[in-house]
C-alpha cells in the first residue's frame, strides 16, 4: 500500500513590508488625543532635536502605536496609518462623531486593540481598519493598554492592573493601584505613572516606585503652589523609560529601566497632551519583516518540518487553517535560540495552510 501523503500542503507567508536599504524615522513620537492638535511630533532619544513627523487635518488627533513598519493613530474621527520611512499617510477607517471615545491603543503587529471609553470595552480591529470583535470589558475607565503578543494588559483608573489572553480567556487582576496612566511593557515588566514612575513584574509581583517626581524635580513652585506632574503618556525602550508631563513642568522625561538618572529632556512636546511612543521600542526592536519558511516532508514517518530564518531571543506563533479563512494557533508560542527555527508535526491530510507569525518583544531572560 502506498502511504498516504498530502499533495496540497501550503505555506501562507506574512505580508508585512520589510524595511531594507532605507532608514525608518526613530525617536519619541508624541500626539494629542484632543481634536485641536493633529500634529504628530518626534523628538530624538536624547531630546536634542524636535520636528513634526506628520500633520493631520483639524480634529484628527489621536493615540499612537506601531507595528514596526507603520505608525498608527486612532482618534475621535478615525484610524490613520503612516509609513515610518516614506511618511505617507492613509486613512483606514472613519468614525461618526461620538461613535468611539478612544482611551487606549496597542498592537501585536497583526491587529489593533482599541479602548472605547463610551463602553469601557477593548475592541479588536484589523490593521486595515475593520472591526472584528469585543475582546474584554473593563470595570471602569481604562487609562492604559499594551500587549506583548500573548496577553493584553490594561490599567483601570479605579480598580488596578489587569491582563487577559488575546484569545479572550483567563482574565486576571494583577495589582491594586489607583489612577495608573500610560501603561507600557518590555519582556519582564509593566511600567506606568501615577505621579510617580512605577513598575511591576508581568504577573503583578514586586511593585516598586522608580522615580518620585516631586522628590526628584521639585515639590514647590516659586509662588508656593504645588506643581502638577500629571502624566499620561509613557513608553519603554530596551534601555529607558520615557514619559510626558503636563501642566507646570510640561515636557518629555526619561530614566533608566531601574529608575536611575531621571532627567527632563525637553520643555516642549508636540502633543499638548499625552500620547507617547518610542520606536524602536521594547516590544518592536526591529521591523516586522516577512517570515519565509521552507517545508520538508518525511514520507516514512508521515511528518512535515517547517524551517524559517529567525531572530535569537524572539517569539513566533504557528497557526493552521483548512480553508484560508480561519486560522487557529497550532503551536501557541515558539521561542528562538538561533538564526534558524523549525517545527515538526504530523502531516495533515488532505490539505492545510500554515501561517508563521513573529510576535513582538523578546524572550524574557
Amino acid at each position: 500500500m502506498t502511504p498516504h501523503f498530502p499533495t496540497r500542503l501550503a505555506i501562507l507567508l506574512m505580508t508585512s513590508a520589510l524595511l531594507t536599504g532605507l532608514r525608518a524615522q526613530t525617536g519619541i513620537f508624541a500626539s494629542s488625543p484632543s481634536f485641536t492638535s493633529p500634529t504628530v511630533g518626534v523628538t530624538s532619544f536624547d531630546g536634542t532635536t524636535q520636528q513634526a513627523f506628520v500633520q493631520g487635518a483639524s480634529n484628527e488627533g489621536g493615540l499612537l502605536t506601531t507595528d514596526g513598519n507603520h505608525l498608527y493613530r486612532v482618534g475621535y474621527l478615525g484610524i490613520w496609518r503612516t509609513h515610518l520611512i516614506s511618511r505617507v499617510t492613509e486613512r483606514l477607517a472613519t468614525f461618526q462623531p461620538g461613535q468611539l471615545n478612544i482611551a487606549g491603543l496597542t498592537t501585536d503587529g497583526h491587529r489593533l486593540f482599541i479602548v472605547d471609553d463610551n463602553s469601557n470595552r477593548i475592541l479588536e480591529y484589523t490593521l486595515n481598519g475593520s472591526f472584528k470583535r469585543i475582546v474584554a470589558t473593563a470595570t471602569s475607565y481604562v487609562t492604559g493598554l499594551i500587549t506583548d503578543g500573548e496577553y493584553l494588559y490594561w490599567s483601570d483608573e479605579e480598580d488596578g492592573l489587569f491582563r487577559r489572553k488575546i484569545d479572550g480567556t483567563q482574565t486576571t487582576k494583577l495589582l491594586d493601584t489607583f489612577q495608573a496612566f500610560g501603561l507600557s511593557a518590555n519582556s519582564t515588566h509593566l511600567y506606568w505613572a501615577d505621579g510617580s514612575i512605577r513598575r511591576c513584574d508581568l504577573n503583578g509581583g514586586n511593585p516598586q516606585v522608580l522615580v518620585d517626581l516631586r522628590e526628584v524635580f521639585g515639590d514647590t513652585l516659586p509662588g508656593g503652589d504645588s506643581p502638577n506632574y500629571f502624566t499620561k503618556g509613557l513608553t519603554v525602550t530596551d534601555t529607558h523609560v520615557y514619559w510626558a508631563v503636563l501642566g507646570t513642568y510640561r515636557g518629555i522625561y526619561r530614566c533608566g529601566l531601574d529608575g536611575s538618572n531621571p532627567i527632563r529632556l525637553t520643555n516642549i512636546d508636540y502633543s499638548g497632551e499625552s500620547s507617547l511612543l518610542a520606536y524602536p521600542n521594547a516590544l518592536f526592536p526591529e521591523p516586522m519583516a516577512p517570515v519565509r519558511p521552507t517545508l520538508d516532508f518525511v514520507t516514512a514517518s508521515h511528518t512535515a518540518t517547517l524551517t524559517w530564518p529567525s531572530i535569537p531571543a524572539r517569539r513566533y506563533q504557528l497557526l493552521k487553517s483548512e480553508d484560508l479563512a480561519n486560522f487557529t494557533p497550532s503551536v501557541d508560542l515558539i521561542t528562538s535560540s538561533s538564526t534558524a527555527s523549525s517545527m515538526t508535526f504530523a502531516s495533515p491530510a488532505p490539505r492545510a495552510f500554515f501561517l508563521i507569525r513573529k510576535l513582538p518583544g523578546q524572550v524574557p531572560p
